[in-house]
C-alpha cells in the first residue's frame, strides 16, 4: 500500500491503521471512516486505487450490521441506554414515549423476556376456476386472534374485500401486536392479502408506522415496529416433524386443535356459495387462526433464543436458510476475534467427498434405533482443529494434522476460529443443560432454558456444513470434506427406537412404526406431482399395515378390495382431484399435459389462468387420449370419473411402491385374489 495525502473521497473522515488477520496471516490495513454511509463502496473503490492497497473489506455490510458487531449488540437481549427526550410524536410509531440515545447501549444481566403481545391471523379465498388468484379473487375471510383473548373473523359481505382488507389493518393497528403469527403467511397470506390492496387500492395499514409491509432479505415479509414470523419456517427446524402442517406441527407440540376435520380446499368454493355450509368455512379460519396463535406461543421462545444468538432480528432469523444464520453467527464471533469479514462470494456447486451412506438391507426389521450423528461434526472438528484459517496449502510439515483419504493437512496449533466458535457453543450447551437440570419445569425460567439449549444445539450442528454451502463467506471445500472424513471415538446421540421398520431399494427412504404407534415416513412419500388424494391415502395406508402386521397380505387385500370395487366406495370428489402448477403461461406449452389441457379449458371459459397458478383438474371417461380426458375438476362430479384410470396408474402404483419389496407386483393386485398372491418373503426379522 502506497500512502498518500489526499483525501480518496469527500465522505472520508477519518482513516487508521489497524492490525488485523486475514484467515492465518496478519495484515496491516487501513481502516477507514465515513460521514455517509451511504458512499461507503464508493469511498473503498477510489481509496483502494489512489492507495494500491490489496482488496478492501466489510464496505458491503449495512451500517447497522457493522454497528452491531463494533458494540457487541445482539437482538432481543436486554441493554441500558442513556437517553435524552425526543420531538418526534410517540403516535406515529405507535408507542408510549420516544426518546433519544445519547450513548451506546450496554447489556445488563437480565435474560426473561418482556411480555410480549402475539397476533395471528389467516385468510381465505375462493374460486371456482381451482387455486385463487389474487387478480380476480377476493379475500372472503379474514379470522384474527391476540394473546390478549381477542379475536373476530371477518368476512367480504360484496364484490370487493376493499373493507374487509381496511378493517383488518384497523385491527392490527388497535391491538398493536409486537409478533404477528401466520403458517406459510411469508409464500400465501402476506403475498395475497397485499397484492388485493394493490389491486383495491386500499391503504394496508399493519406496521406501527401505519405502513405495509414489504417484502425483505430473506423473502419474509417486514413490518416497521412488528416482527413478523412465519410459523412454517419453524416447523422446518422441528425435523421430527416430516409433514409440515398445522395438524401436525400441533400434534407434536402437544397441542389440542378444537377440530380434527379439516375442510379440503376443492370443498372451499362449495361451502362460501351456499349459506348454510359458510358457517363451516367461517368455523375453519377461526380455528385455523387459533391454532396459529396456540403453535406460536410455543414456538416465541426459541425464535427469541435464536435471533440473540445469531443476531439476526426475530422475524429475519426464522426466515434465513441455517446458512445465512451460521453466516451471521461467524461474522460476530470473527469481528471480535479480529478477523477481517471477506464479502460473500456465490460459488459454483462443486460437488466434495460426502459422508457414506451404506446401502439399507430391504424389508422389514424389528426393534430399530435410530442414531444421531450430527453432534460428533463438530467434536471432530474441534478435536482436529479443521478450519479455514489452519489449512495448509504449502509443504508445511510440523505439528499438523493429515485427513486420511482426502489428504488435507490442518495445523494443529493456534487454534482456528472454528475451533474457538464450536467450543464457546459446546460449553454454552453444556452450561444451559446443567441449568435446565437445576430447574423445575414449573419455573418460567424453564421454557426459556429448553429453547435456548435448542437454539444453541441447531447452531453447533449447523456449523460443520456451512464451509460447504456456496453462499458461505468462509467456503472450503476442504474443509467441508474433512469435517465428515472420520467418524471414529465420537459421542453419539439415540433419536427414536421402532418397534418396526421398512427399507426400500433407495437409499435414505424407509417408513417405520413408532413404540406409540406413530409412522414415520422418509423419502416414501408420495411426491409425485401427478398423484392424486387417493394414491396419497392409498400409500399410507398400505405402509400402517405391512408395518403393523409383519406381512403384506392385509395390505394386499386392501389394495386389491379397493381396485375392484372403487365406483362403489362413494368417495368424494376431492379425492380424485390431481393439482399441478403451471411454470409458464398455457401458449408456451408445446406438450399436451393433462393439467394443460385443463387450464386451456379454463380459459377458454373466460377465467384468467396464468405461470404460478394451480390447476386442479380430474381424469373423466371422455374418450381420446389422456390430456383429452382431464377435465377442470369444478366441472364434473363422480359419475364423470375413469375409475379404471385411476386403479391402473394412481392406487395400484402407489401401493406397489411399496408392496414390491415383498414381492407383490402391480398386475398381482389386479389379478387373482389376494390369499393366492405368491409372495418373494423379502423381509429380513430379527
Amino acid at each position: 500500500m502506497r500512502p498518500t495525502r489526499e483525501n480518496p473521497h469527500p465522505t472520508i473522515e477519518n482513516a487508521i491503521i489497524e492490525k488485523r488477520r486475514l484467515l492465518a496471516e496478519e495484515r496491516f490495513v487501513l481502516k477507514v471512516f465515513c460521514r455517509n454511509p451511504e458512499f461507503l463502496e464508493r469511498a473503498a473503490r477510489d481509496t483502494l486505487k489512489k492507495t494500491g492497497a490489496a482488496a478492501t473489506y466489510e464496505e458491503k455490510l449495512r451500517s447497522a450490521i457493522k454497528y452491531q458487531y463494533d458494540f457487541g449488540i445482539k437482538p432481543c437481549q436486554w441493554y441500558e441506554v442513556d437517553t435524552s427526550s425526543s420531538t418526534i410524536d410517540p403516535k406515529d410509531y405507535s408507542v408510549q414515549e420516544t426518546l433519544t440515545a445519547t450513548d451506546h447501549p450496554k447489556p445488563i444481566a437480565k435474560e426473561e423476556p418482556p411480555r410480549l403481545d402475539l397476533f395471528s391471523f389467516s385468510l381465505l379465498s375462493v374460486s371456482k376456476t381451482g387455486a385463487p388468484s389474487p387478480i380476480r379473487d377476493p379475500i372472503q375471510i379474514i379470522g384474527w386472534r391476540s394473546s390478549k383473548a381477542e379475536n373476530e373473523v371477518l368476512q367480504t359481505k360484496a364484490d370487493s374485500d376493499d373493507e374487509t382488507i381496511r378493517e383488518f389493518g384497523g385491527h392490527v393497528s388497535k391491538t398493536n401486536p409486537d409478533f404477528v403469527l401466520t403458517f406459510d403467511g411469508n409464500s400465501v397470506h402476506w403475498p395475497y392479502l397485499v397484492k388485493r390492496a394493490d389491486k383495491t387500492k386500499t391503504p394496508l395499514r399493519v406496521g406501527r408506522d401505519g405502513g405495509p409491509p414489504h417484502q425483505s432479505l430473506y423473502g419474509h415479509y417486514s413490518l416497521i415496529g412488528r416482527a413478523n414470523v412465519d410459523l412454517l419456517n419453524f416447523a422446518d427446524d422441528l425435523y421430527a416433524v416430516k409433514n409440515k402442517t398445522i395438524e401436525d406441527v400441533a400434534k407434536y407440540l402437544g397441542i389440542e386443535l378444537s377440530s380434527q376435520n379439516p375442510i379440503d380446499e376443492t370443498a372451499y368454493f362449495e361451502h362460501w356459495s351456499n349459506l348454510n355450509q359458510r358457517k363451516n368455512l367461517v368455523k375453519h379460519v377461526e380455528e385455523q387462526t387459533e391454532a396459529v396463535l396456540k403453535i406460536g406461543q410455543e414456538a416465541i421462545d426459541y425464535v427469541i433464543q435464536m435471533s440473540a444468538l445469531s443476531g439476526l432480528p426475530p422475524d429475519q432469523v426464522i426466515a434465513a436458510a441455517v446458512g445465512f444464520r451460521v453466516d451471521n453467527y461467524l461474522m460476530m464471533e470473527t469481528h471480535d476475534l479480529g478477523q477481517l469479514i471477506p464479502s460473500r462470494m456465490e460459488q459454483p456447486i462443486i460437488p466434495y467427498k460426502g459422508a457414506i451412506v451404506l446401502e439399507p438391507k430391504i424389508g422389514l426389521h424389528d426393534n430399530v434405533a435410530s442414531l444421531d450423528f450430527s453432534s460428533m461434526y463438530p467434536s471432530l472438528m474441534i478435536k482436529y482443529n479443521i478450519s479455514p484459517d489452519t489449512l495448509i496449502t504449502g509443504r508445511e510439515t510440523d505439528d499438523i494434522f493429515e485427513v486420511p483419504e482426502v489428504r488435507h493437512r490442518f495445523r494443529n496449533h493456534p487454534s482456528g476460529f472454528y475451533r474457538i466458535v464450536l467450543t464457546k457453543l459446546i460449553e454454552a450447551r453444556k452450561t444451559t443443560k446443567a441449568e435446565l437440570k437445576r430447574t423445575a419445569p414449573s419455573d418460567p425460567r424453564y421454557t426459556l432454558l429448553k429453547a435456548r439449549e435448542k437454539a444453541v444445539k441447531v447452531m453447533t450442528n449447523a456449523v460443520y456444513g456451512y464451509a460447504g454451502w456456496a453462499g458461505a463467506r468462509w467456503y472450503s471445500k476442504e474443509v467441508a470434506e474433512s469435517a465428515i472424513d472420520r467418524q471414529l471415538g465420537l459421542e453419539i446421540n439415540l433419536t427414536e427406537v421402532y418397534k418396526r421398520i421398512l427399507f426400500t431399494e433407495a437409499k435414505k427412504k424407509y417408513a417405520g412404526l413408532k413404540t406409540d404407534g406413530q409412522i414415520d415416513v422418509v423419502g416414501l412419500e408420495a411426491v409425485r406431482g401427478d398423484w392424486s388424494n387417493l394414491a396419497r391415502d392409498v400409500q399410507n395406508t398400505v405402509l400402517r399395515m405391512v408395518l403393523e402386521d409383519a406381512k403384506p397380505d392385509r395390505a394386499a387385500t386392501y389394495v386389491k378390495g379397493l381396485a375392484a370395487d372403487l365406483r362403489s366406495r362413494m368417495l368424494p370428489l376431492s379425492a380424485y382431484v390431481i393439482w399441478k402448477t403451471l411454470t409458464k403461461p398455457v401458449a408456451a406449452y408445446e406438450v399436451n399435459a393433462p393439467h394443460v389441457e385443463a387450464a386451456k379449458k379454463m380459459a377458454k371459459e373466460g377465467w384468467s389462468v396464468t405461470a404460478g397458478d394451480k390447476v386442479g383438474f380430474v381424469i373423466t371417461k371422455n374418450p381420446g387420449k389422456l390430456y383429452q380426458k382431464a377435465e377442470p375438476y369444478y366441472r364434473v362430479s363422480t359419475d364423470d370419473i375413469d375409475y379404471d384410470y385411476y386403479v391402473h396408474n394412481q392406487i395400484v402404483p402407489a401401493a406397489a411402491r411399496i408392496l414390491e419389496v415383498f414381492g407383490v407386483k402391480e398386475d398381482q393386485l389386479m389379478a387373482e385374489p389376494a390369499s393366492q398372491i405368491r409372495l418373494s418373503g423379502r423381509s429380513e426379522r430379527g
